[in-house]
């Protein structure tokens, strides 16, 4: 066996040492990323509903304990019926409504072309890639993130803002879309954010039509309509929405890019290991590597030297 040979065994000796060292660094740091039960939730609050005086609350709950989870469910409340009223009011906006929503989130990345070849076959910007595209060409707006997902709900309503109103039961579904802007977070870690966004869906629905009476104080119905699916998109919610999150994980920290997170996880333990290499070198302890070094090369390989001396010897 030849001297580099030998070499080459104790040197990965050698290296088993800053592997075991970043090994445990890792399981040490496993548990950064991760949030607990309280920090997967959320509370928001639509300010659009509460200017149409219709108290509003939503609770949201983060489906993955890593903050590379794109997903949530949530389930929403928003109640205004029969407030009271010394007289029949000529306008009527009454609804008692339960939610619940599928959300997905990511942050927008930064595209690298390396070529003009493939600049050409990049597809012509239009709204709809860019509503539901993650690459851009430049991040103008780093710290927005960005949802989509589906929704149904079960409503009772009595509206009558015109002439005539409706009053009935409708079951909607369809899709929420909108943005989440980060506003302010506290000391104690939790966070506000700003959500912005529509929700909008086919809804069927029963309803009887009626009008205001205000000589006798009453509503009388005008028709009865029994199943039906709506003609037209119904607009379930416009959200100018306050977000409460808990914890030391605010949505800039959230609904991230797995191989971010992870390429950030590995700045983080070779930093922790080249301090930790820097300690080494400043106390001077070279001289037990090499003690280490005599005694693996003694101890497997005694006569290596004496075979090689011989070998350049026959070799003359």
């Amino acid at each position: 066996m030849s001297i580099f040979k030998v070499n080459k065994i104790v040197l990965s000796c050698l290296l088993v040492f800053p592997l075991l060292v970043h090994g445990q660094m890792m399981d040490k740091s496993e548990k950064l990323d991760s949030m607990t039960v309280s920090e997967r939730f959320s509370v928001r609050t639509n300010s659009v509903d509460w200017l149409l005086l219709v108290p509003n609350v939503s609770v949201e709950f983060d489906l993955g304990k890593y903050n590379w989870n794109r997903y949530s469910i949530g389930v929403g409340f928003r109640s205004n019926w029969q407030t009271h009223h010394t007289f029949k009011p000529a306008q009527v906006y009454n609804i008692n409504e339960v939610h619940v929503e599928f959300r997905q989130y990511w942050h927008t990345r930064k595209i690298i072309r390396d070529t003009l070849a493939v600049t050409a076959v990049m597809p012509a910007k239009n709204i709809f890639s860019r509503l539901l595209s993650t690459n851009r060409d430049t991040l103008k707006h780093p710290n927005t993130t960005y949802y989509r997902g589906i929704y149904a709900s079960y409503s009772k309503y009595s509206f009558l803002l015109g002439s005539t109103g409706h009053q009935g039961t409708g079951l909607t579904a369809g899709f929420t879309y909108g943005i989440i802007k980060p506003l302010y977070q506290f000391q104690n870690g939790n966070s506000l954010d700003l959500d912005i966004g529509i929700s909008a869906g086919i809804c069927v629905a029963k309803n009887d039509k009626y009008r205001h009476d205000r000589e006798s104080d009453c509503y009388p119905v005008l028709e009865h309509k029994g199943w039906h699916v709506v003609p037209f998109p119904v607009l379930s919610e416009a959200r100018i929405a306050f977000v409460y999150r808990f914890g030391s994980f605010p949505v800039t920290r959230k609904y991230r890019w797995r191989y971010e997170v992870d390429q950030e996880y590995r700045d983080r333990v070779d930093e922790k290991l080249k301090k930790k290499t820097e300690k080494v070198v400043k106390k001077k302890d070279m001289e037990g590597l090499r003690q280490e070094f005599d005694r693996l090369y003694n101890l497997y390989y005694p006569g290596v030297e004496k075979k090689v001396r011989e070998r350049k010897g026959g070799a003359q």
